[in-house]
């Protein structure tokens, strides 16, 4: 199973894992994309207005207007949380990884620049609670 860019619009992170675990063959796969809650993007999707959000993604990115600007809610969208739930679910991780680039903040290059110097060490020192994106992947136990 594929969940790429879909569990931060989930209400109930902790529920959406127990689903996946639920429709899961035993020895399945789950490979899931999302961002981390933590990202300063995420951050401040939660704290914007839905219009704001919006009227801002699309001004910058116009491209974007067809396919994304749905509510986020990164409910369970940390490396831990992630873990934890798909933990709970059933679901075994094999792997986690850490990326530390977004296209959100590339419109203004200088200021994304001076953001990256600034969170360079942290990245480097706790990158499970500094990147902006991760990947999960885990597999259900098989039977017997």
């Amino acid at each position: 199973m594929i969940a790429q860019s879909v569990l931060e619009h989930v209400f109930d992170g902790k529920l959406a894992a127990k689903g996946i675990g639920a429709l899961l063959k035993p020895g399945g796969s789950v490979y899931t994309f999302c961002p981390c809650k933590r990202a300063m993007f995420a951050r401040l999707n939660l704290l914007l207005p839905e219009a704001v959000k919006r009227w801002l993604l699309f001004f910058v990115f116009p491209a974007k207007r067809e396919k994304q600007g749905f509510p986020a809610f990164y409910d369970g969208c940390s490396p831990e949380e992630m873990i934890r739930n798909m933990t709970d679910a059933g679901i075994e991780p094999v792997e986690v990884r850490y990326f530390f680039v977004s296209s959100y903040f590339m419109f203004a290059v200088p200021v994304y620049l001076v953001w990256r110097l600034i969170t360079f060490p942290f990245m480097k020192l706790w990158p499970h609670r500094y990147c902006e994106t991760f990947i999960f992947i885990g597999r259900k136990a098989a039977c017997g």
